[in-house]
């Protein structure tokens, strides 16, 4: 579906381990990490920059995360339409403190308080 704008780069698949998989690829119009993972019969999707800023797909569009086919194919086309447009936020988590990353920038956004 991506053709050539997407690259695989990790591929894990432990089937003895209650199917788990970590799939990753960089898209490379965007130079972004897109992992896919699976938790027991769900999926989540990631994405990632170069800098470490990251995002769930799910905070930019709600899917239905359940290990399905259709499932499958509905957030790839999801996934698809979300790069195209490339207009979402990023979040990175450093010196205890979170930014937003986004085309207006980088802007720090709250404090973390870290456990002791």
């Amino acid at each position: 579906m991506f053709g050539t704008d997407m690259k695989q780069r990790v591929k894990t698949c432990a089937f003895q381990h209650m199917g788990s998989f970590i799939l990753s690829y960089e898209y490379v119009p965007l130079n972004y990490i897109i992992t896919i993972e699976n938790e027991m019969r769900t999926f989540n999707v990631t994405i990632e920059d170069k800098e470490k800023a990251s995002t769930p797909l799910s905070r930019i569009k709600k899917y239905e995360s359940g290990l399905s086919q259709d499932n499958i194919h509905e957030v790839i086309c999801l996934l698809k339409e979300v790069l195209r447009e490339n207009d979402f936020d990023l979040y990175i988590y450093k010196d205890d403190k979170v930014y937003i990353k986004n085309k207006q920038g980088v802007k720090r956004i709250k404090r973390v308080k870290r456990s002791q």
